[in-house]
């Protein structure tokens, strides 16, 4: 006799949407950590302005050094997941190059 299982998914559409362009991980307890990060310029503290006494020109100069790296989301996963996310990543890529080539 079969004996249909069945699996029931609900959708949770509170998402927070979050922009990256990096990740780094390690390997923990058997587990792939992978920390999706956004590089961003760092906000000005603080500007000059200069202005030159004959010509009137303005320039400015703001202060903002290094870059800001914010860690947006931590995942965890075993390496079967690990491996199935990386196969649909590099699926999806593959159509999204294809889509901006035409």
């Amino acid at each position: 006799m079969d004996i249909k299982k069945e699996t029931k998914i609900i959708y949770n559409q509170n998402s927070q949407f979050k922009f990256t362009n990096g990740a780094f991980g390690s390997i923990n307890s058997g587990y792939l950590t992978v920390n999706f990060f956004f590089d961003r310029p760092k906000d000005a503290e603080s500007f000059v302005i200069e202005i030159e006494d004959k010509t009137n020109n303005v320039k400015q100069f703001f202060n903002a050094d290094d870059p800001i790296r914010e860690v947006h989301t931590q995942i965890i996963m075993d390496s079967n997941t690990a491996k199935a996310i990386g196969e649909w990543l590099i699926s999806k890529a593959k159509n999204l190059e294809e889509l901006n080539n035409k």
